[in-house]
């Protein structure tokens, strides 16, 4: 009976012992699981663009999915810690746009949210200032048309003022004339003067059109924003 007795303990704590082993071995590969995080999980950036830098902590190796073509990110995969350079190309849209890019580590994974704000919206008066080169040529010249320099200055929210307008070659240097603004539309601005000067024009998208009159001739310019 003693013997059996001593058989069964013996047994029980070969058991007890294997089941032990088995727990140990469960937390070692506990231990072992992938794990990935990033420094910063929401980036902003102008939208001038630029670039930023987001720390990667991890016991793998990791890649980086997600990215639009406006935003470049280097490197896209690596291993353990290490550092992703996030650098976006200027936004010319007046919308902001976004996107969400995936560090993936073996079973593990993490995210970063990527926001870019849109081109701020100029007034009509701020977006016509500015200084113009292009071509100038009288109606009924057969002749290339001559180059011309055009600057144009904000005087109002609806209005400029020509401030120069000169091309040598037909002698023209025009006195400044103001110009009310108006808002088309098909997102055009139509130019007129309000005084004996007859000046008209229309701008878009950098591409300045102006027509004016003198004694000799009826002048059209061309020419885009420098």
């Amino acid at each position: 009976m003693k013997k059996k007795n001593f058989l069964w303990s013996l047994l029980t704590m070969m058991m007890v012992g294997l089941l032990s082993v088995g727990f140990v071995s469960c937390s070692s590969d506990d231990d072992d699981s992938d794990e990935v995080s990033v420094s910063n999980t929401s980036i902003s950036l102008s939208e001038s663009g630029g670039s930023q830098t987001i720390l990667v902590k991890s016991n793998t190796k990791w890649t980086v999915s997600g990215n639009p073509a406006w935003l470049t990110v280097a490197p896209v995969q690596g291993s353990g810690d290490g550092a992703i350079s996030l650098t976006a190309s200027a936004n010319t849209e007046t919308g902001s746009r976004n996107c969400t890019l995936y560090i993936n580590a073996g079973s593990a994974s993490t995210f970063v949210s990527v926001y870019q704000s849109g081109k701020t919206k100029l007034s009509p008066a701020d977006e016509l200032s500015g200084s113009y080169t292009g071509t100038l040529k009288p109606m009924g010249y057969s002749d290339d048309p001559a180059r011309c320099y055009v600057t144009l200055s904000k005087l109002s929210s609806d209005a400029v003022r020509i401030d120069k307008l000169l091309c040598e070659e037909f002698g023209l240097d025009m006195n400044p004339v103001n110009l009310t603004i108006k808002e088309e539309s098909d997102g055009r601005i139509s130019l007129r003067s309000e005084t004996s000067k007859s000046v008209e024009g229309s701008y878009y998208q950098g591409q300045l059109t102006l027509s004016f009159s003198n004694s000799l001739a009826t002048f059209y310019f061309s020419g885009t924003k420098n």
